[in-house]
């Protein structure tokens, strides 16, 4: 018997004799809250969302196809261990399960899930994190960011280790997280998020330990350049021959106003990964060490499962999970972080930022450097341990991690506005309570002001008295950015002002931090500000919103051109407002005692439905900045129970 038993915000604490039985019931109760954004996030994995979106999907499909998603989970599924394969099936059956009891929840036309489309699904996942991070495809400023810390015992009021996570990533379904409990007879305890349509908690805590990730700029992909043959382009030169290219046919369906629609596109790739690009007789291709994972389900499986800190190291040994700053707490002070990455070891003579000569061998990858020799660090002497998407060497004082240890490739990133205020916080708090904790993950100090705000005023000290200003708004902005704090709560004036302005002063902008582009880009915010709301003085919350449905929820934070803790971004519409469409995904605090307590937050709510009471109940808490509670012990899940709901496995 699997029961799902959903709490008073909707959260599904799912138990059942084995870790496969509440795999299957985490399936329903997924399927329950968000079946059509799961089925989509399948269909994109298989490189068919145009059968949904249409043609405006159709790049996206050849893209996802390049990668040969669905024919490498078909390969990798037989591959998996029994115990991953009972667990996944389990999990897909409960999914199937929910489409059979409820016929008329599932969209038109769509299949039963398969094993293979949630492998796939990982693997999209890995891929798509991956070009965010390659600076060779220009994505950097796209990509996600997070901030995961854990304090020591010894620097909590409590004497509890207590751990933070709050991944940030674009709103869109791919990325989404799903809160959840699972507990099995057999010891399995976890609780924390997944993506929607996987199978495993990826960020949480057990009754033991919690762990997060955050993004690393690890480089772990590689863009090459390749000469094709003027006389055949199917050929390409490696060393002193040339090589056949690999070329299929891919047939996509389209969905258009009059029905479905076929496009067949020839594919190809080298012996380095499929070709993205060719102009004349160059081509360009990428190797990704994401494409060569076998099994990214065992790794996840393993961090939940971990008895301790060793166990937990062990199941990132096989370097299946590609990426990622990891960090892990437990509940007998033990404080881990690695700079995770299945990392090539190649020759340093190239600059691995930039395409490189696909024709020689010394350009070829010699081997993954192995887990033991990636930059991390076990209890630090500093008593915590933060990463807010920053390098390894800034995670805790002292010289706890070496630069000059490392190959110059293994990391790219240095520091960045969050890092340098989490790092400082942590350093100058010796006596962290909760509720600290609770106050400092929603932080909404802007760094970007930090540093920018002193030099704008004076700018204005120095050449304001000669720019006209008949009807007094250049010194009633200057008199707000003066009074602000730098903190984008929803009643700030100032913060709507220095949004405004950084986006302005970035379209000036020529790298200098000049004087008078900072003011004449504060002359344009005034003319829009006055043009678009009447006024300068309008608090953050009216024209930065979340929206749920037809309901907007104010809400503070930064805009997507400058930096908080918290960060909460979007585009500024027609209309002036910006609604949010990125941000914390799942926002968690854990004190880890001799009982877990946690407290927890995504956008919205936990279901997609819209008919359901938890499709946006969490959004006044995010106005407020207020965490819930996580219950996590059978007593505690008893006293806040809303339903619960017994199903019968076949």
């Amino acid at each position: 018997m699997v029961t799902i038993a959903r709490d008073t915000h909707g959260v599904p604490h799912i138990s059942g004799p084995t870790e496969a039985d509440a795999a299957f019931g985490f399936g329903y109760a997924q399927a329950q809250d968000h079946l059509d954004l799961m089925l989509r996030n399948y269909m994109e994995a298989s490189g068919r969302l145009a059968e949904i979106d249409g043609e405006a999907a159709l790049e996206t499909d050849v893209r996802t196809r390049l990668w040969r998603t669905t024919e490498e989970a078909e390969a990798a599924y037989p591959r998996l261990n029994s115990e991953t394969r009972t667990y996944l099936d389990a999990f897909v059956d409960g999914v199937n399960r929910y489409m059979t009891d409820h016929p008329e929840k599932v969209p038109r036309e769509s299949d039963s899930v398969t094993s293979v489309q949630v492998i796939a699904l990982y693997r999209l996942l890995h891929i798509r994190l991956n070009e965010w991070t390659m600076p060779e495809l220009g994505l950097l400023q796209n990509g996600g960011m997070s901030n995961q810390w854990a304090i020591a015992p010894s620097r909590t009021v409590s004497n509890e280790t207590i751990c933070a996570m709050d991944p940030h990533v674009p709103w869109v379904p791919i990325f989404r997280m799903y809160e959840a409990h699972l507990t099995g007879d057999d010891g399995f305890n976890v609780y924390g998020a997944a993506p929607f349509g996987l199978p495993t908690i990826i960020l949480g805590h057990t009754s033991r330990h919690a762990w997060s990730i955050t993004i690393n700029r690890c480089d772990t992909s590689d863009m090459y350049i390749e000469r094709t043959d003027p006389d055949n382009p199917l050929r390409y030169r490696y060393q002193d021959h040339w090589r056949k290219i690999d070329t299929w046919e891919t047939r996509i369906r389209i969905k258009t106003t009059d029905g479905i629609r076929e496009e067949r596109r020839m594919l190809d790739r080298t012996h380095h990964g499929p070709i993205i690009a060719r102009y004349g007789e160059t081509a360009y291709t990428i190797r990704m060490s994401a494409y060569e994972i076998i099994d990214p389900i065992t790794p996840l499986l393993g961090l939940a499962r971990a008895d301790s800190l060793q166990a937990f190291k062990q199941s990132l040994a096989s370097l299946d999970i590609p990426m990622f700053n990891i960090l892990y707490g437990d509940n007998r002070g033990d404080l881990f972080y690695v700079y995770n990455e299945r990392c090539p070891v190649r020759s340093e003579e190239y600059d691995w930022r930039k395409p490189v000569a696909g024709w020689t061998d010394r350009t070829e990858w010699q081997m993954n450097l192995p887990f033991g020799d990636l930059p991390q660090i076990e209890n630090p002497p500093g008593g915590f341990l933060q990463n807010c998407n920053n390098a390894p060497w800034y995670v805790s004082p002292g010289d706890v991690i070496r630069r000059s240890d490392f190959p110059a490739y293994a990391v790219f990133e240095e520091y960045n506005g969050r890092a340098q205020r989490m790092y400082e916080w942590l350093l100058n708090n010796e006596n962290v309570a909760v509720d600290h904790a609770l106050d400092m993950v929603v932080d909404e100090y802007n760094t970007t002001a930090g540093h920018l705000k002193p030099l704008l005023l004076d700018s204005y000290k120095q050449y304001g008295s000669d720019l006209e200003d008949p009807d007094g708004h250049m010194a009633g902005v200057v008199a707000i950015l003066s009074d602000w704090n730098n903190v984008g709560d929803v009643s700030s004036f100032g913060m709507s002002v220095f949004a405004h302005w950084k986006i302005k002063f970035d379209e000036l902008d020529d790298g200098t931090e000049n004087a008078q582009l900072m003011l004449r880009a504060l002359q344009r915010t005034i003319t829009y500000m006055i043009d678009r709301y009447g006024r300068i003085d309008i608090a953050w919350g009216q024209i930065h919103v979340l929206k749920r449905g037809q309901n907007t929820y104010p809400t503070g934070g930064s805009s997507a051109e400058t930096e908080s803790i918290r960060p909460v971004r979007g585009r500024f519409n027609e209309d002036g407002i910006m609604v949010a469409d990125y941000g914390s995904a799942f926002t968690m605090v854990v004190s880890l005692g001799q009982t877990a307590a946690a407290w927890s937050l995504v956008p919205y709510g936990n279901s997609e439905r819209s008919d359901s009471p938890h499709y946006a109940d969490q959004a006044p808490l995010w106005t407020e900045r207020r965490l819930k509670r996580a219950w996590f012990t059978p007593e505690e899940i008893e006293a806040n129970l809303e339903t619960r709901e017994e199903l019968e496995r076949d």
